[in-house]
């Protein structure tokens, strides 16, 4: 059985044979959105089109959740908001991370991944985009 998405699977599109996370680009004045939109706030022109989104940003801001309401994912975990460089603030959870003081901080270069959140009660994989810090090359 096929993975179900945590998040709209809306956000991500198959480009040269790889999933991309996608966001909408206004052809008139430029401006990045995600999730995508059918519109421009900025301008209000109509003509956009889906454009992948950069692997990499970074971290905006962060904390730790040590209990979870939501989703049933394990604790503790970090979430927070990257900013990609078309602009885009996107809110995460974070992955690869611990010890989240020793590898999270405002600024840190970090990538999306597709990975596993946790299994649904039939035994499903509910996946979704998370971010890691980048590795940095020695």
């Amino acid at each position: 059985m096929a993975p179900s998405f945590l998040v709209n699977k809306e956000f991500f599109e198959e480009i040269d044979g790889e999933l991309k996370l996608v966001g909408s680009k206004c052809e008139k004045c430029g401006k990045v959105y995600f999730p995508r939109k059918k519109f421009c706030i900025n301008c209000m022109n109509d003509d956009l089109k889906i454009v992948p989104l950069s692997k990499r940003g970074k971290i905006a801001c962060w904390t730790v959740a040590r209990q979870t309401y939501t989703y049933g994912i394990p604790v503790p975990y970090a979430f927070g908001y990257v900013d990609l460089p078309e602009g885009v603030r996107l809110f995460t959870i974070f992955t690869d991370c611990e010890p989240f003081e020793e590898k999270l901080r405002t600024g840190t270069e970090v990538e999306w991944v597709i990975k596993k959140y946790k299994e649904d009660e039939m035994g499903n994989d509910i996946i979704g985009y998370l971010f890691r810090p980048v590795e940095e090359k020695k």
